[in-house]
């Protein structure tokens, strides 16, 4: 092989690395975009993703507050509820108490008077077994 085939096959060789070179060259620029993209729109899609959790954690966030304010102020009406059930309650205990003093002066007074009925009776009986006894001694 002479000098000026040498020269012909090294010039090929390098027109064909040079072509190589070229095209890894714009394969890896194709890639490199490629990634560029991937990446913007993963980024995006995250960015979405975020605003996304974001909104759903005030939302929560809302909730839990409003569920906390209706919570209070349910509990505020179930207090004032009880604390007017409980003056409701005292108020008829107090009634009731009342009535039970009446009814127990009244059947103390009763009971006073049946005693004293009772004992006058008794008194009476006796009188009357007496005279009875009496009237039969005579007799005999």
């Amino acid at each position: 092989m002479n000098h000026s085939d040498e020269l012909s096959a090294l010039r090929g060789v390098n027109l064909q690395l040079q072509g190589t070179v070229a095209s890894l060259r714009s394969a890896l620029e194709d890639a490199a975009t490629r990634g560029r993209s991937d990446v913007q729109t993963a980024e995006a899609r995250a960015a979405s993703e975020i605003a996304d959790l974001r909104r759903a954690i005030d939302s929560l966030r809302q909730a839990l507050e409003d569920t906390a304010s209706a919570g209070r102020a349910d509990t505020q009406a179930e207090k004032a509820r009880a604390a007017a059930e409980a003056q409701q309650l005292r108020s008829s205990i107090d009634a009731l108490r009342t009535e039970m003093d009446s009814l127990r002066a009244a059947h103390q007074s009763a009971l006073t008077r049946q005693e004293s009925a009772a004992l006058l009776e008794k008194k009476n009986l006796r009188e009357q077994v007496q005279l009875l006894r009496s009237e039969l001694e005579k007799r005999k």
